[in-house]
């Protein structure tokens, strides 16, 4: 299980799936194998910002976005 915590906002990832304050959210576009969940090895949060895997969880959905790769590679 991996927790991450910032002004608030709390994102929990395990087999389960991914997990914003408590909430399930939609799984990665890239995890379809195992139902769509894996545990997450990259999970950074900024100002509410959420970035999992080099995707950004923005209006409901997750989307690739330059600033999610930046916070995947470095």
């Amino acid at each position: 299980m991996m927790i991450q915590y910032d002004k608030g906002t709390y994102v929990v990832s395990n087999k389960d799936g991914i997990y914003l304050n408590g909430k399930n959210l939609p799984p990665l576009p890239n995890q379809s194998k195992n139902n769509g969940f894996t545990i997450s090895n990259n999970t950074t949060i900024i100002d509410n910002h959420i970035f999992v895997n080099g995707y950004e969880y923005k209006n409901g959905e997750w989307k690739r976005t330059f600033r999610a790769l930046w916070h995947l590679i470095f």
